[in-house]
């Protein structure tokens, strides 16, 4: 049971290759590459370093969380902050999970849609299944012990479709396609993904899970490692759309291989990523189950199954891009990353900031969805409205 929710004897590299690989997931390979094709350098930094400062910062934060609570989640993690603002936390946990799935789907389905007409519902039944047998009996020790293997398949995978794609194409184009400006770039994509990625891990189950696993004075140091080795991945891919230099206004990685061999390579590269962040998924939500409904493994292998189901459904019914989606749950869960740090750190009103929160939730996504031209700001809004539940007075957090 004590291995299913956490695995506390793993190699420190394991912890960390776990955490970059979990963190890579499957649609980062299409958008690095998509961003360095049409939006060239400026597009590709702003998903690149982003997202490595999301686990350097991180680390000191989650450093101090692993020594000062005991537990196995989230919930654990803000405790004291009262039974209304636990269950905003464990939602939108929950939802976060739930687009999570859906977006690894959306991004199996990108790939095999480009060369079979394959329907959704299949790509759906076939991942579920998978993921689910990899760490339904195991749970975190499987997923964890799994995802090394994972990594190392998506690093080669990048290096032998790197090589052939230099060679094949002298010429490298650091502008993009349509040479995106700083700015433009910054108010269409950056300024959303980068509160979007630095809020994810403080409310992502798939994280605090790892960080009560890992050795108590050497979460911050994994985390480190887990930085540099989840850079590789997108930097490889990167240049992979970098030296694709075709006017293609459609184009993705998906299409960018002519030889059946590296398309199989890429699949398997996708196929890694994508399992490694759906059974940490899986793991996560397992874990909130057996907090939930006390510690049974039956009821976290059935929340599992859930988990998958929902995903699928909305996986199977959506028309949103991967890009479009994935800055949806992005600003959904940044709503409650500050309200987080600031329960952990005891600087809060406990009445100011649920309601807080709670506008953050009912503002910020809906703003998200019905404007096109400024979503931005409402990745902004969710950031900066739960700070006014915001207190100095340590003592008014009890």
């Amino acid at each position: 049971m004590r291995d299913f929710l956490l695995w506390k004897n793993a190699n420190k590299w394991f912890y960390a290759s776990s955490t970059a690989a979990t963190w890579i997931w499957a649609p980062a390979i299409f958008i690095s590459s998509d961003k360095a094709y049409f939006n060239g350098v400026w597009g590709f930094l702003m998903f690149l370093i982003p997202n490595i400062m999301t686990l350097v910062l991180f680390a000191y934060f989650a450093e101090m969380g692993r020594n000062k609570i005991d537990g196995f989640t989230i919930v654990d993690a803000i405790a004291n902050a009262g039974h209304r603002q636990k269950r905003l936390h464990l939602t939108v946990s929950v939802i976060v999970l739930i687009c999570s799935t859906c977006v690894q789907m959306l991004g199996l389905h990108t790939l095999f849609a480009a060369w079979f007409e394959l329907p959704k519902w299949l790509t759906a039944m076939t991942v579920s299944v998978l993921a689910i047998t990899m760490v339904g009996r195991s749970g975190i020790k499987g997923s964890i012990q799994t995802d090394a293997v994972k990594y190392v398949v998506m690093f080669l995978a990048g290096v032998v479709l790197l090589v052939p794609t230099v060679q094949a194409c002298s010429d490298i184009r650091l502008t993009g396609m349509y040479d995106s400006s700083f700015m433009e770039m910054a108010a269409v994509f950056g300024v959303s993904t980068a509160i979007g990625l630095f809020s994810a891990p403080y409310v992502d189950q798939t994280f605090w899970q790892r960080v009560f696993s890992m050795p108590q004075g050497e979460v911050k140091s994994i985390f480190f490692r887990s930085a540099a080795l989840f850079a590789l991945i997108p930097l490889l891919f990167g240049l992979i759309g970098f030296y694709q230099v075709s006017e293609d206004p459609k184009w993705s990685i998906a299409q960018a291989f002519s030889s059946s061999t590296l398309n199989i390579v890429l699949a398997l590269c996708v196929i890694a990523a994508l399992l490694s962040t759906l059974d940490s998924n899986l793991c996560a939500v397992a874990s909130l189950a057996c907090r939930e409904f006390g510690c049974s493994i039956n009821s976290g292998r059935a929340a599992m199954v859930t988990l998958m189901t929902a995903g699928s459904l909305v996986m199977i019914m959506t028309t949103t891009t991967i890009t479009d989606l994935f800055l949806l749950y992005g600003t959904i869960r940044t709503c409650v990353a500050l309200p987080t740090i600031l329960i952990i750190l005891g600087r809060y009103d406990k009445q100011r900031l649920f309601y807080s929160t709670l506008l953050g939730i009912l503002i910020a996504p809906v703003g998200f969805i019905l404007c096109s031209d400024y979503r931005w700001l409402f990745t902004l809004l969710a950031l900066v409205i739960p700070a006014l539940g915001f207190t100095k007075f340590k003592e008014r957090a009890k």
